[in-house]
């Protein structure tokens, strides 16, 4: 399950959690946001649900990062947070020698309780062009 407050430490530089290697990133919120003062994007974000590690379910885990990311007073905590982007792919993953869901939308159920916990601050993107997959190329 996705740590408490991670989402608001990893951005402020706090999440030391043993194993997790990222004790020394500095306070990015601050330094780029406050004191560059520069619109923060939250480029890639999700939630670790890897099948077959036993453990909570991946609407669980999802929920629970996705209640961090959307946070009520988060935009008001951090006002120069201007784009989050979730991380919507199903891959192998190298460090857990694995593959990873990372996905919302394959589920339909999941994808209904993501769409109705999006916040009303939230602006998405619409009528982007679809990428063609790898194989369409020429």
């Amino acid at each position: 399950m996705p740590v408490r407050g991670k989402l608001v430490d990893q951005l402020t530089g706090r999440y030391d959690v043993p194993g997790a290697r990222e004790s020394g990133v500095p306070d990015f919120y601050a330094i780029y946001g406050q004191r560059h003062r520069k619109p923060v994007a939250i480029t890639e974000t999700a939630a670790l649900y890897a099948p077959g590690n036993g453990g909570a379910s991946a609407r669980a885990i999802k929920t629970r990062w996705w209640r961090q990311v959307f946070a009520p007073d988060l935009l008001e905590r951090y006002p120069r947070i201007k784009m989050l982007n979730w991380f919507e792919w199903d891959k192998y993953e190298p460090e857990i020698a694995g593959r990873v869901d990372w996905t919302l939308t394959r589920d339909p159920v999941l994808r209904r309780a993501f769409a109705r916990a999006l916040p009303m601050w939230l602006v998405t993107g619409s009528g982007s062009p679809v990428c063609p997959s790898p194989s369409a190329r020429p």
